[in-house]
């Protein structure tokens, strides 16, 4: 049989979201969806300040809660939420990341999670939210260069170990300290043996 002792350093504070889910992740405008989440503490200490937001500008979610107490005792470290979400009719299809944050001490970042929920709104177009969109119709401005201008490129070169500056000196001086010990271990160890 073995007995193994495992010894576990816990962070102070070490909130972590857990099981995000959006049902269903896909949905039509003017249609709701659920969220549902787990906010858990994994850190050493109660935490009596804790907060969380879930937001999004775009679909108009801005949830917040403030005063959360989540204990150090695994019994009693987490919090268990779900929100209905609501989705505007008059918005375009596309994929709309969601962001959770959990803070502690009411102020400090200590977990970022983000879900993606995917709007469909028959033939529209589907944009990808936070992400540059192309722009049409800007006219193309090339710009008018009466100099020329060069530059020198110097090209890398390779140097061996060898040829580096100091560096033979610091090779033939580690052989020679080698050697020495060697010699005084070698010594300590016949007059040992006489």
């Amino acid at each position: 049989t073995w007995n193994v002792k495992l010894r576990l350093r816990k962070k102070a504070q070490d909130l972590r979201f857990f099981d995000v889910r959006l049902n269903p992740s896909t949905i039509e405008c003017g249609g709701s969806v659920l969220l549902s989440f787990e906010l858990v503490n994994l850190g050493r200490d109660q935490e009596e300040q804790v907060k969380f937001s879930v937001e999004n500008s775009d679909l108009n979610i801005a949830i917040r809660q403030n005063t959360i107490v989540l204990d150090e005792d695994p019994d009693d470290n987490s919090v268990a939420k779900s929100y209905r979400i609501q989705i505007p009719k008059d918005i375009p299809a596309g994929t709309y990341p969601i962001e959770l944050k959990a803070f502690f001490r009411s102020t400090i970042l200590d977990d970022l999670q983000k879900v993606n929920l995917q709007v469909t709104c028959g033939t529209q177009s589907i944009v990808q939210r936070n992400q540059t969109q192309p722009v049409q119709n800007v006219p193309k401005v090339t710009p008018q260069i009466n100099q020329t201008v060069q530059k020198d490129v110097k090209q890398p070169t390779a140097i061996t170990i060898t040829q580096a500056p100091n560096m033979l000196v610091y090779l033939v001086a580690g052989n020679v300290l080698l050697l020495v010990i060697v010699i005084l271990l070698a010594a300590r160890y016949l007059t040992r043996t006489e």
